[in-house]
């Protein structure tokens, strides 16, 4: 296959090529995502299985639907007229589509899309922020000059005055999305961004969560990830592309230690 990727830079292509990370000429190498640096941090050996065997969860569909109805461009959506992803012939017509390059989603799940869509649009903040004009789903490539390592990020939405991503969650309330920054990496994917788009236009950005919850009433809210949370997620970032950069080049993906550890409860435990 032809590299699209022959330099960094930012470009539109399709969410799929994205992924597989197979578009970039042979001098600039594998590529690492933020998603593929929290899954370094945890267990290198993961990754490196993960990235040969990608995972692909009904869980992932109703996150992808909402994002491709609020922003537009990424893959065509399917709905299923069943209940469920209980009978043979709903798994049939799930699995086609999904080998079609399609995103399958059930009835109810579609309608309950479409209302988490309009929550988002009529929101004073979130809705003014989609409706600016940005450039959605843009592929980013560079170069991390302290580690050599080819970056990656898909930023959900360029909004002209702030780098935009859309989360789909449970509880959108502020101390829930505080303790996510850390617990899922939001802290993490919001420098990488920044530190990416800023390293290929010069520019400096602020990182901007638009969080909706997935149940009525769709509850939505405004995030800017401040600078000490940037700086706790650079810092992780720097330490998986330090990572990435040592497995790649040894070969070695470790896991978990090989000797018998001690283990203790946890402080908030005791």
């Amino acid at each position: 296959m032809t590299a699209l990727v022959e330099t960094p830079g930012i470009f539109d292509m399709p969410e799929a090529l994205y992924h597989a990370d197979l578009s970039l000429a042979p001098q600039l190498g594998r590529s690492l995502s933020s998603t593929g640096a929290k899954a370094l941090l945890d267990c290198p050996a993961r990754f490196a299985y993960q990235r040969e065997h990608p995972v692909i969860k009904d869980a992932y569909d109703f996150g992808s639907v909402a994002h491709q109805r609020i922003l537009g461009g990424g893959a065509e959506v399917v709905v299923i007229e069943a209940d469920s992803w209980r009978t043979n012939a709903a798994k049939e017509a799930r699995d086609e589509a999904r080998a079609n390059g399609h995103t399958p989603i059930l009835r109810d799940d579609s309608d309950r899309a479409d209302a988490l869509v309009a929550a988002v649009m009529t929101h004073p903040i979130a809705g003014a922020i989609f409706a600016a004009g940005g450039d959605a789903e843009q592929s980013l490539y560079w170069i991390d000059e302290a580690t050599g390592v080819t970056c990656r990020g898909r930023v959900d939405y360029i909004h002209p005055r702030a780098l935009v991503d859309l989360k789909t969650t449970v509880n959108a309330s502020s101390p829930k999305f505080s303790r996510a920054l850390v617990d899922y990496g939001y802290a993490l994917q919001a420098a990488w961004y920044s530190e990416g788009y800023e390293a290929l236009t010069g520019i400096p950005l602020p990182f901007v969560h638009v969080v909706v919850e997935k149940e009525p009433p769709h509850l939505v809210a405004v995030y800017q990830v401040d600078l000490d949370a940037l700086a706790y997620g650079a810092a992780k970032a720097h330490e998986a592309r330090l990572i990435f950069a040592e497995c790649e080049s040894t070969g070695v993906w470790p896991g978990y230690s090989p000797d018998i550890e001690l283990v203790s409860l946890p402080a908030w435990a005791r």
